[in-house]
């Protein structure tokens, strides 16, 4: 077969187009080369912009963290301060209680009875959120003895006061002990010891 038959067996085949494999496949190989350009090009250029745009927005979010917790930690340490506040506020408002009604008794420390001790100490405990209060005067030496004679005389009239205000007290919500003994005794740094 010589070489015009193939020509023209191939123009008949594609419809008279002269285009042979090798050409078409040379074309697809150069529409193929420069999808690949395209392609690295479009990454080449993206992905830079890409991290760009990521560590922008990290780091405009880790500020915008840092500075909403600043915010919330200066929220809670103002609350904090408030509340220490009002609590030691309440507390030296009882203490002046305390040292301006034992000046007008003409009584000296410790024994001092504060009247009306209930309703200091209710108030005391509403402003600090407090859940108890106890007054523990620390006493040593010669005042021990004193002490302990004027607690036997006082002690149960104070307490007696003290759950009679706790009756009338609307926002005292525990229980009314009017039945109670007392042991006389005094704690001291060594224990328990009897009254005299």
């Amino acid at each position: 077969m010589d070489n015009s038959a193939v020509q023209s067996y191939t123009e008949a085949s594609t419809g008279g187009n002269s285009w042979s494999d090798t050409t078409i496949g040379n074309e697809e190989t150069k529409a193929i080369k420069s999808v690949r350009l395209v392609s690295i090009f479009f990454l080449v250029c993206v992905i830079p912009i890409a991290v760009a745009v990521f560590l922008y927005t990290k780091n405009d979010e880790m500020e915008e963290f840092e500075s909403q917790y600043i915010e919330f930690a200066n929220k809670v340490l103002e609350s904090i301060g408030a509340t220490l506040e009002n609590s030691f506020g309440s507390l030296d408002n009882l203490a002046t209680s305390v040292v301006a009604a034992a000046h007008a008794a003409n009584q000296t420390f410790p024994n001092i009875r504060v009247a009306n001790f209930g309703i200091h100490a209710a108030k005391t405990l509403s402003l600090s959120r407090a859940k108890i209060l106890v007054m523990c005067p620390v006493v040593e030496g010669e005042e021990f003895e004193s002490w302990s004679n004027w607690t036997l005389q006082e002690g149960r009239t104070w307490v007696d006061e003290t759950v009679n205000i706790q009756k009338i007290d609307p926002n005292y919500f525990g229980p009314i002990v009017e039945e109670y003994f007392t042991r006389d005794e005094i704690h001291t740094r060594g224990g328990a010891v009897e009254a005299t």
